[in-house]
């Protein structure tokens, strides 16, 4: 097993918050924390970078670069023809470097030419960490399939913290598709830290909003007698008219509150994906079971990591000695030279 994808997997659960993603010595490498019986799931970075995804979202909504990406657009760009205007539109978005601006870029230019989005893409891409969380944004909340899928392709660097805070986010919101996108966009990037989450999203129960009665449900049996007898005469005759009535024995259940459980296909799909491949043993026979998952999790995927991060520490030790070899190496022959000369 390669020790050096588990140090991937789980450097980021340190819940750093600092925004570019640094690398910690094997030997503080931390191990994930299992899932509580009872609780909230386990958070998967720190709530600081939950804050910082809403900032940029905001900035970029109610910010003024919305307004100016536009206008770059009318005056160089949209049906504009001449190459160098064009260029300098181009030129003109490369430049915008604030959180606002970047995350603003998928939804403004998401109808411009492909030559405008391929810009876009690569800028988003190019722009660290920040860039990186406006692709993963744009993947998750993004209403054009399309973009969705190119934003998602360009993200390269799926361990970055603020990526792992827009798919926490979107792991957490109480819309079905949002939801939905996230867990996919969990699997396209590995985000093994997420899985805790993701197990615990992969159906919700939906409160009904209605209020009063929702429906009476009457189970019984009905027997029919003669209740009441109506004299009725005629010339010469009388008789007597029957009253039927009927009598219902059973129970009659009224439904005042309900809930709608919603299970989420394409999220668990990518979930058994990601901790098949995360484990290297298949996951699928988990099912729809949460206590299942979570005793896979706390039991089998822990220690799995356990052994990664221990296969890593060797393999670090090894690299540290064969290197410090070498530097006395190096030493002995520059003195050799020193002293030759």
């Amino acid at each position: 097993m390669n020790g050096r994808m588990f140090i991937r997997a789980i450097s980021i659960l340190a819940c750093c918050v600092v925004f570019e993603a640094t690398a910690s010595p094997v030997d503080d490498l931390p191990m994930p924390q299992p899932i509580p019986t009872n609780g909230a799931v386990p958070p998967v970075v720190a709530p600081e970078l939950l804050e910082a995804i809403n900032d940029m979202r905001l900035a970029a909504e109610y910010g003024p670069y919305q307004r100016r990406i536009r206008t770059i657009v009318r005056t160089g760009l949209g049906r504009m023809r001449d190459q160098d205007k064009r260029q300098a539109a181009l030129d003109a978005l490369r430049r915008f470097t604030d959180s606002g601006a970047l995350f603003s870029m998928p939804f403004v230019l998401a109808a411009e030419a492909e030559d405008v989005r391929t810009v876009m893409l690569r800028h988003l891409s190019e722009s660290g960490s920040v860039g990186q969380a406006a692709l993963a944004w744009a993947a998750i909340h993004h209403d054009d399939a399309d973009m969705r899928s190119a934003a998602a392709q360009a993200i390269t660097a799926g361990d970055e913290p603020l990526v792992l805070a827009a798919i926490e986010t979107g792991l957490r919101d109480n819309r079905h598709a949002i939801v939905t996108r996230a867990g996919t966009l969990a699997g396209m990037v590995d985000a093994v830290q997420a899985i805790p989450l993701m197990i615990f999203s992969q159906y919700s129960r939906d409160p009904i909003e209605k209020k009063g009665d929702l429906a009476w449900i009457a189970i019984g049996t009905q027997r029919s007698y003669v209740q009441n007898l109506i004299p009725t005469t005629g010339n010469g005759a009388g008789a007597f008219q029957p009253v039927i009535g009927t009598i219902t024995e059973g129970f009659v259940m009224r439904v005042m509150d309900a809930y709608a459980v919603v299970y989420r296909t394409e999220l668990r799909r990518n979930l058994v994906q990601l901790s098949t491949r995360a484990s290297g043993a298949s996951t699928e026979h988990l099912g729809w079971d949460l206590d299942a998952w979570r005793d896979w999790y706390n039991e089998d995927y822990l220690a799995v990591v356990a052994s990664g991060i221990e296969e890593a520490k060797i393999e670090r030790s090894a690299d540290d000695i064969v290197r410090k070899e070498k530097s006395r190496a190096d030493e002995k022959k520059i003195g050799r030279r020193n002293k030759d000369q």
